[in-house]
């Protein structure tokens, strides 16, 4: 990312087109002429981590005491968005799913258009299936989500959603037996990606048809960096607006998963004590350990056992997905950044000049991008977590750490 210049930072650069047709076109504050088929009040774009992307559009009905009609705005048209300052950049693609008109003799008419990406046809209708038969064939989650993902389609008729799947994991789960029960088929895969500990995605703004499912290992070079004052290079912007929270609420020492193999008759067990991601600061765990019981691997114990497990190695790999999941809420918060459209769920950012508990590397989860020309210049707002904060505390010996089952 390259900051723009102050100068080109004054109107943004818009363009709108749904189903193929120019909607809105504005340049350095100008709206274009011949580019101007609706007169626009508001646009909303949501990016949320493991969810649909979603945008919505509103805008004049009349002109000059006349009622417009535009017959490009129909469901399932095509819609793309770009926008910035120094350049109208990729923000969106997806389709329209619903269109709300009003009407009034004494307010102002108008229309509201939304939608979401493509991910959105994964949540209709439900499924009952199952993989694997529980003895001999384990079902490998990557081969069971590409099944899901690429031939989805209308179940009673020839066709698909024309989605694709790339795994970015370095590896995946195989479970011997694995039910999908009365789910629609993104509820499925957002299961499957919990129990897993890795995040699914669809950036539109690239690739509108293809669904990226892994996360990195380790937390690469911030894509940009909020600075409280100084602003040190191209990289970096100013935050506007910037709410830090941190809580100990739902830290524990250790996640236990317990379940029972029929075969062998005896006791699964698999455990996780730390985070598999590391970015560089204190662990939530260990701070809470300290704060209340005077030892970093001092805590309560987060035991699962109403999860259906078949081998430690499973039972492993979903006490470290719910054990990550738990500890990305130490340091949760939200931020309002000059607008960044090339900013998305799952980048990193940094901070800097917020103070040693607050500096650092966070994941970005959520991003919300507003531009209402004449009263709000475009912004973007972004959700971010990380699973530590402070610098290395003192102390690291405590006895064992109390059980509480959690079913």
């Amino acid at each position: 990312m390259v900051r723009p210049k102050r100068e080109e930072t004054q109107a943004a650069l818009l363009n709108i087109s749904i189903g193929g047709t120019d909607m809105f076109s504005m340049s350095k504050g100008e709206v274009s002429s011949d580019k101007r088929a609706i007169n626009l009040k508001e646009l909303v774009v949501e990016q949320k981590l493991d969810s649909p992307d979603y945008f919505r559009i509103r805008y004049v009905a009349q002109e000059l005491g006349k009622r417009i009609d535009l017959n490009a705005m129909k469901q399932g048209a095509e819609v793309n968005i770009n926008i910035g300052f120094d350049e109208a950049k990729p923000l969106f693609t997806g389709e329209v799913s619903y269109i709300n008109a009003g009407f009034g003799s004494k307010l102002d008419s108008s229309i509201e258009i939304g939608g979401f990406d493509k991910l959105h046809r994964l949540t209709r209708g439900k499924e009952s299936r199952t993989w694997g038969d529980a003895h001999m064939i384990p079902a490998d989650h990557a081969s069971v989500l590409e099944e899901v993902i690429t031939k989805s389609g209308p179940t009673d008729a020839a066709g698909d959603d024309g989605l694709t799947f790339t795994m970015e994991a370095e590896q995946s789960r195989s479970e011997a037996y694995l039910p999908q029960y009365n789910e629609n088929n993104y509820q499925f895969i957002r299961r499957l990606g919990a129990d897993d500990n890795q995040p699914f995605d669809m950036d539109s703004s690239t690739d509108p048809t293809t669904i990226t499912y892994g996360k990195p290992e380790e937390p690469p070079s911030p894509f940009l960096t909020v600075c409280f004052d100084k602003v040190a290079d191209e990289q970096s912007i100013r935050g506007e607006r910037v709410n830090f929270r941190a809580s100990t609420v739902r830290q524990v020492s250790k996640v236990v998963v317990r379940g029972w193999d029929p075969n062998q008759k005896k006791t699964i067990i698999g455990t996780a004590e730390q985070s598999s991601v590391s970015y560089g600061v204190t662990p939530g765990h260990e701070v809470a350990g300290q704060a209340y019981w005077g030892a970093t691997n001092a805590g309560k114990v987060h035991i699962i056992n109403d999860h259906p497990v078949f081998s430690v190695d499973e039972a492993n790999a979903l006490a470290q997905s719910v054990f990550d999941q738990l500890s990305m809420d130490f340091v949760t918060g939200d931020c309002e950044i000059l607008g960044t459209a090339e900013l998305r769920p799952g980048m990193f950012v940094g901070f800097r000049g917020y103070g040693t508990q607050f500096d650092g590397t966070y994941l970005v989860t959520e991003v919300s991008h507003v531009f209402m020309p004449g009263i709000i210049n475009y912004q973007t707002t972004f959700s971010f977590a990380r699973n530590g904060g402070d610098e290395m505390v003192d102390g690291a010996t405590a006895a064992a750490g109390e059980e509480s089952v959690v079913a």
